[in-house]
Protein backbone atom coordinates (compact mmCIF):
# COMPACT_ATOMS: atom_id res chain seq x y z
CA UNK A 1 0.00 0.00 0.00
CA UNK A 2 1.77 3.21 -1.32
CA UNK A 3 0.69 6.12 1.24
CA UNK A 4 0.29 9.70 -0.33
CA UNK A 5 3.01 12.10 0.15
CA UNK A 6 1.02 14.65 2.55
CA UNK A 7 0.44 10.91 4.83
CA UNK A 8 3.71 10.10 4.22
CA UNK A 9 5.10 13.60 5.91
CA UNK A 10 2.72 13.12 8.68
CA UNK A 11 3.97 9.68 9.26
CA UNK A 12 7.44 11.33 9.33
CA UNK A 13 6.56 14.32 11.84
CA UNK A 14 4.60 12.04 14.17
CA UNK A 15 7.20 9.42 14.75
CA UNK A 16 9.60 12.39 15.47
CA UNK A 17 7.48 12.43 18.73
CA UNK A 18 7.69 9.87 21.64
CA UNK A 19 3.97 9.70 22.02
CA UNK A 20 3.81 7.92 18.46
CA UNK A 21 6.38 5.12 19.81
CA UNK A 22 4.83 4.46 22.84
CA UNK A 23 1.33 4.06 20.99
CA UNK A 24 3.15 1.94 18.44
CA UNK A 25 4.42 -0.53 21.38
CA UNK A 26 0.93 -0.90 22.93
CA UNK A 27 -0.48 -2.25 19.98
CA UNK A 28 2.18 -4.27 18.95
CA UNK A 29 2.36 -5.95 22.20
CA UNK A 30 -1.48 -6.16 22.11
CA UNK A 31 -0.79 -7.58 18.41
CA UNK A 32 1.81 -9.99 19.78
CA UNK A 33 -0.36 -11.02 22.58
CA UNK A 34 -3.52 -11.87 20.60
CA UNK A 35 -1.36 -13.55 17.80
CA UNK A 36 0.10 -16.24 20.86
CA UNK A 37 -3.75 -16.08 22.24
CA UNK A 38 -5.25 -17.71 18.85
CA UNK A 39 -1.92 -20.13 18.50
CA UNK A 40 -2.65 -21.39 21.76
CA UNK A 41 -6.15 -21.48 21.07
CA UNK A 42 -6.97 -19.28 24.63
CA UNK A 43 -10.15 -17.61 25.46
CA UNK A 44 -10.27 -14.44 26.79
CA UNK A 45 -11.66 -15.11 29.86
CA UNK A 46 -9.30 -18.31 31.06
CA UNK A 47 -6.89 -15.19 30.56
CA UNK A 48 -8.68 -13.10 32.58
CA UNK A 49 -9.60 -16.12 35.35
CA UNK A 50 -5.48 -16.93 35.06
CA UNK A 51 -4.91 -13.41 36.59
CA UNK A 52 -7.88 -12.91 38.21
CA UNK A 53 -8.87 -10.36 36.71
CA UNK A 54 -11.94 -8.97 34.65
CA UNK A 55 -13.02 -9.53 31.10
CA UNK A 56 -13.30 -5.58 30.78
CA UNK A 57 -9.34 -5.36 31.44
CA UNK A 58 -8.37 -8.22 29.39
CA UNK A 59 -10.68 -6.76 26.54
CA UNK A 60 -8.77 -2.75 27.06
CA UNK A 61 -5.62 -5.12 26.52
CA UNK A 62 -6.37 -6.86 23.54
CA UNK A 63 -7.52 -3.57 21.94
CA UNK A 64 -4.26 -1.68 22.92
CA UNK A 65 -6.15 0.28 25.01
CA UNK A 66 -4.37 0.11 28.30
CA UNK A 67 -0.91 1.94 29.47
CA UNK A 68 0.84 -1.97 31.09
CA UNK A 69 3.34 -2.12 33.32
CA UNK A 70 6.36 -4.11 32.46
CA UNK A 71 5.02 -6.47 35.37
CA UNK A 72 1.40 -6.58 33.48
CA UNK A 73 3.17 -7.74 30.42
CA UNK A 74 5.02 -10.25 32.07
CA UNK A 75 1.47 -11.86 33.33
CA UNK A 76 -0.25 -11.47 30.61
CA UNK A 77 2.49 -12.76 28.19
CA UNK A 78 2.78 -16.11 30.75
CA UNK A 79 -0.96 -16.51 30.68
CA UNK A 80 -1.03 -16.98 26.65
CA UNK A 81 2.30 -19.81 27.25
CA UNK A 82 4.79 -16.57 26.41
CA UNK A 83 7.03 -14.77 27.82
CA UNK A 84 8.41 -11.10 27.35
CA UNK A 85 11.86 -10.29 25.86
CA UNK A 86 12.29 -6.33 25.31
CA UNK A 87 15.34 -4.82 22.94
CA UNK A 88 16.42 -1.01 22.27
CA UNK A 89 17.26 -0.93 18.24
CA UNK A 90 18.60 2.03 16.61
CA UNK A 91 16.28 4.96 15.21
CA UNK A 92 16.81 3.35 11.76
CA UNK A 93 16.41 0.14 13.36
CA UNK A 94 19.64 -1.17 12.13
CA UNK A 95 20.81 -2.39 15.58
CA UNK A 96 19.05 -4.33 17.92
CA UNK A 97 20.38 -4.64 21.65
CA UNK A 98 19.30 -7.92 24.27
CA UNK A 99 20.06 -7.92 27.44
CA UNK A 100 23.16 -10.64 26.96
CA UNK A 101 24.64 -8.65 24.31
CA UNK A 102 27.58 -5.85 24.27
CA UNK A 103 27.69 -3.53 21.29
CA UNK A 104 30.35 -4.34 18.71
CA UNK A 105 33.65 -2.63 19.35
CA UNK A 106 35.26 0.00 17.29
CA UNK A 107 38.35 -0.21 16.34
CA UNK A 108 40.25 2.73 15.81
CA UNK A 109 44.10 3.15 14.82
CA UNK A 110 46.17 5.43 16.50
CA UNK A 111 49.10 7.68 14.94
CA UNK A 112 51.33 5.00 16.25
CA UNK A 113 49.76 2.67 14.28
CA UNK A 114 48.85 0.12 16.86
CA UNK A 115 45.18 -1.22 16.99
CA UNK A 116 42.78 0.06 19.90
CA UNK A 117 39.27 -1.06 20.80
CA UNK A 118 36.61 0.63 22.59
CA UNK A 119 32.76 -0.33 22.68
CA UNK A 120 30.09 2.51 22.50
CA UNK A 121 28.41 1.74 25.54
CA UNK A 122 27.58 4.79 27.46
CA UNK A 123 25.39 5.26 30.48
Amino acid sequence: MKLSQSLHNFKEEAQKLDTYWVEKAKLDFAKALEQRRKYNQIQYSVIANKLSTSAAYISKVFRGDTNLTIESMVKLARATGGRIEINIVDEDGSTRLTVNQSPKPKVKINKQTSLSTSTQDHD
